[in-house]
């Protein structure tokens, strides 16, 4: 009969890894363990049954890791994949908006060009508008003085008969 402590050196793992397998394996171990004094031992047989398990339960987990593995990188793979796919489209994406933002610089510029011969023309066009307005304000005014010469003139001719 073995001890759990020197199960755990035979073994060579922890008392507390002992303890753990012995409640994991209850059903399978319980008929080679027996507790003495509030120890645990377990016979022969059970040492050998619980080196089994413990080796059965080892290859489980690292097939089933394999197996997580492999299932892991596939779908690190796929997933790779995609995100290639979705970065070109990304980029292809990006171009269109650069392209698409040059051309709206470009109108913008035409449109500032335009704006500016459109100021320029108003400009002249206002220009020529005031100097016909001088020209014609000019002619109105010397009009209004040969009336009123015509006028005086009249008026001067009233009052130099009247003085006579």
């Amino acid at each position: 009969m073995y001890s759990v402590k020197e199960i755990s050196e035979i073994l060579n793992v922890s008392k507390v890894t002992i303890y753990n397998d012995l409640k994991r394996f209850k059903s399978e171990l319980k008929p080679y363990l027996t507790t003495r004094n509030k120890v645990k031992y377990l016979s022969q047989d059970g040492l050998d049954k619980l080196s089994s398990l413990k080796q059965l339960n080892s290859e489980v987990k690292t097939d089933f890791n394999h197996t997580l593995n492999d299932d892991i990188e596939i779908e690190l793979r796929e997933r790779l994949n995609d995100s290639k796919e979705e970065l070109k489209f990304l980029k292809g994406q990006l171009e269109i908006g650069q392209k698409q933002l040059e051309n709206s610089q470009r109108l913008h510029e035409h449109t500032q060009i335009l704006l500016k011969q459109s100021q320029e023309k108003n400009m002249l066009l206002e220009s020529q508008k005031n100097e016909k307005e001088v020209a014609d304000h000019e002619e109105n005014n010397s009009d209004v003085v040969i009336h009123q010469e015509e006028k005086t003139g009249w008026f001067k001719g009233i009052f130099e008969k009247m003085k006579t």
